[in-house]
């Protein structure tokens, strides 16, 4: 955010800069957080302690004052949680369709196909 302000005395404008904060990124991910390494994101992808990373959920900097994402972070965790999720989905595809699969040769083989030995799979 940009701002401008005339100096009187000899006309020079000045420009001032205020820093862009996001702050509510924990309550935006609120139904997610447990179900996420937080630890993980903060050193994969940013390099970071997770103390850092839960610092910025928090909307703190690191001496407790105000603080958050700045546009760059927000965009890199958006970066962080896009690679993660596409992982998640190769991986279920991937494991649906194995399991698929096995269900269709065991009854091809004229085995009965147990709903519990396709539970068990997606356990594993």
């Amino acid at each position: 955010m940009r701002g401008r302000a005339s100096n009187k005395n000899n006309d020079m404008e000045t420009v001032i800069q205020q820093k862009t904060i996001i702050s509510d990124v924990k309550q935006k991910m609120s139904d997610i957080l447990i179900a996420i390494s937080w630890r993980e994101i903060a050193r994969t992808y940013f390099g970071k302690s997770s103390s850092w990373l839960y610092h910025k959920l928090d909307g703190i900097d690191g001496n407790g004052g105000a603080g958050g994402f700045t546009p760059e972070e927000a965009k890199q965790l958006k970066g962080a949680l896009c690679d993660l999720s596409d992982r998640i989905t190769s991986r279920s595809r991937f494991n649906l369709t194995l399991a698929l699969f096995n269900l269709t040769l065991s009854v091809k083989a004229g085995q009965p196909a147990h709903g519990s030995q396709l539970w068990a799979f997606f356990i594993h």
